[in-house]
């Protein structure tokens, strides 16, 4: 089911495209994000 979800099905929150075709066409979205995040340790 998760290869059909991320890859067949069209999700209108992301445009009606797949997931896999919305990451394909917004790479900057999760490249420059996920680099600047830091978690302190309790």
């Amino acid at each position: 089911w998760r290869q059909d979800y991320n890859t067949v099905r069209p999700h209108s929150s992301l445009g009606d495209r797949t997931p896999t075709e919305f990451a394909q066409t917004e790479p900057t979205l999760h490249s420059s994000t996920t680099q600047g995040l830091y978690l302190p340790v309790a």
